[in-house]
């Protein structure tokens, strides 16, 4: 029994000596999330477990001391709330009653993301639930939506917003915009970055007065070296050579912080509901600015240190009862009903593609095969693509339920076949379509900023263990995580992965004038007929089947379903 107890209070000791990186407070300072997709209820993983009524709370904490500490202090969103968790994407259209929790944040300034613009729907849904909600607080100036009544295409929500902030009284100027996004449904109308800023509005905000003390840009774009950022940092610059600008991005997935010239940064906050991201900027009597960042876990144990609160004081009464409503709408919806227990966690970057613990060598191992269509050629030779962009989290040990189905596989996935390929054309498929990294990648996460480098602060002093999490290099160095994290390597993916059933030997050895069916999933349909060559006249047929999610919780159900905790 000694040997237990101390090697509990070992373990005490070691969740006890997690090292923080303070906030640096200045006169003007920026909390930022992005690209948060459902993920309001928290992980499983401690060190991202805070939900959405922890968030409310703490955003509560941190305006009460910078109004305390004659500081000003912008919340700010960026967009991408639908399809990540059963939250966001179980009712129709998704995010029906995920968006009026959202909205329960006492936002500044909110923008939209390309998954608010897939869906006709979605669109109309975000324009009633958030553009309508937040008045001049949401604006996007390059995305336009149809309007019947006047039977043509109608601003989405304001352009930009000048308003003033009540400690400093600084005149800012914030402006929104989305990258050059094309995959929208035809109720939504995107105008290029490039081309917006020519337009005679962009002048209008540029002149009117008062001129501002600060420029703020809030965006669903990618902050390291993209031709949207370029095009309205150098914008902007015609106008107004010297004034700080501070840019928010997002819809890449990674923690980020670029510096653009002496007085103008662009901060990007992760994804999930895993990063809240911390910005200031300082020096507005002197013309001397200083600029801060910082990433803070989305963890409780972050929110009571930086809120200088304790988990006995630190709930507020919204956040109790936003936090009531996520449990409500998940028991509405079953959504923690268990279908499985997992034996082990099968990750989708954080281990070698191939390897025993990788989710998508799972896939097309063991869940691809299961594939029933509705066309009667299961018993035909075939060869199965998907796309990793299909997947958007890793599986993990312990309790498969419902709401796991949509955090793996969210999107509606539908598969269609293109009947008796040729076998020559077969084995091109794939190589191609891993050899085209930008298109067919695009739906993928990237993680190339989150460098894994344990070592980064080597010059610290560090007691105990360090947690694991993300250690991020960024223009400023590796000093932003506000934990000391000890990090993990990023393994890269393919585009495509597949798997091929019904043939008497390899693929490579059947004779090429074979035939073999070609299916997938219809969102890669159009990358297969783009690469296989001489091949314009090739057509796909509906394959049918259930959807990728499920085929996912079938495969738990049968094989790991007689196991719950």
């Amino acid at each position: 029994m000694t040997w237990v107890l101390l090697l509990i209070a070992c373990y005490v000791s070691a969740l006890e000596s997690i090292t923080y990186r303070p906030l640096q407070w200045q006169q003007l300072n920026f909390l930022h999330t992005t690209d948060t997709h459902g993920w309001l209820a928290g992980h499983l993983n401690p060190t991202y477990g805070a939900d959405w009524g922890d968030y409310l709370s703490f955003v509560s904490h941190m305006r009460n001391y910078s109004d305390e500490n004659n500081m000003d202090l912008i919340v700010v969103d960026t967009g991408d709330y639908h399809d990540g968790t059963g939250i966001s994407d179980i009712t129709n259209p998704r995010g029906r009653e995920l968006l009026p929790i959202m909205r329960e944040l006492d936002v500044d300034l909110i923008t939209l993301g390309n998954h608010e613009l897939y869906v006709g729907a979605i669109t109309i849904d975000t324009v009633k639930q958030m553009a309508d909600y937040y008045g001049e607080k949401f604006i996007i100036a390059n995305v336009e939506i149809w309007d019947e009544e006047k039977n043509d295409y109608v601003t989405f929500a304001p352009r930009y917003r000048r308003f003033t902030t009540p400690k400093n009284g600084l005149n800012v100027l914030a402006l929104g915009f989305m990258f050059d996004f094309t995959g929208n449904s035809n109720i939504s109308r995107l105008t290029p970055v490039e081309e917006s800023v020519q337009q005679e509005w962009f002048f209008q905000a540029m002149t009117a007065a008062p001129f501002p003390d600060v420029i703020l840009v809030v965006t669903h774009i990618p902050i390291r070296d993209t031709n949207e950022i370029d095009a309205l940092h150098k914008a902007v610059r015609e106008y107004y050579p010297d004034t700080p600008i501070q840019i928010f991005g997002g819809h890449s997935h990674i923690r980020d912080y670029v510096v653009l010239d002496d007085n103008a940064t662009a901060l990007e906050s992760g994804r999930y509901g895993e990063t809240l991201g911390f910005a200031s900027i300082g020096g507005f009597e002197s013309y001397d600015y200083s600029f801060e960042r910082r990433y803070i876990d989305f963890s409780k144990k972050s929110f009571y240190y930086h809120s200088n609160k304790t988990e006995d004081n630190f709930m507020t009464e919204q956040g109790l009862r936003v936090r009531e409503q996520l449990t409500n709408l998940s028991n509405t919806y079953n959504l923690s009903d268990v279908y499985g227990y997992v034996p082990n966690d099968y990750y989708l970057a954080q281990t070698p593609y191939a390897s025993n613990n990788s989710l998508l060598t799972l896939v097309e191992n063991k869940i691809l095969p299961r594939l029933k269509g509705t066309v009667g050629r299961d018993d035909k030779p075939r060869m199965i693509i998907v796309n990793s962009g299909a997947f958007r989290y890793h599986l993990e040990a312990g309790n498969y339920t419902l709401d796991t189905q949509f955090q793996i596989a969210p999107f509606d996935t539908y598969w269609i076949y293109f009947k008796d390929l040729p076998v020559r054309l077969a084995r091109i498929v794939v190589p191609l379509l891993n050899g085209v990294p930008e298109n067919i990648h695009a739906n993928r996460e990237k993680f190339t900023r989150d460098l894994a480098d344990s070592n980064a602060e080597g010059s610290t002093r560090m007691t105990g263990k360090r947690p694991k999490g993300y250690v991020t290099c960024d223009d400023y160095g590796c000093d932003g995580d506000d934990v000391y994290h000890s990090g993990g390597k990023i393994h890269p993916l393919p585009n495509v992965i597949t798997s091929v059933q019904n043939l008497d030997s390899d693929l490579n050895l059947v004779t090429e004038t074979d035939t073999i069916d070609l299916v997938s999933l219809k969102f890669v349909a159009p990358f297969i007929q783009a690469v296989l060559p001489n091949t314009t006249a090739l057509t796909y047929e509906e394959y049918g089947g259930i959807m990728l999610r499920e085929l996912i919780t079938e495969y738990v159900v049968e094989n790991w379903g007689n196991k719950v905790v």
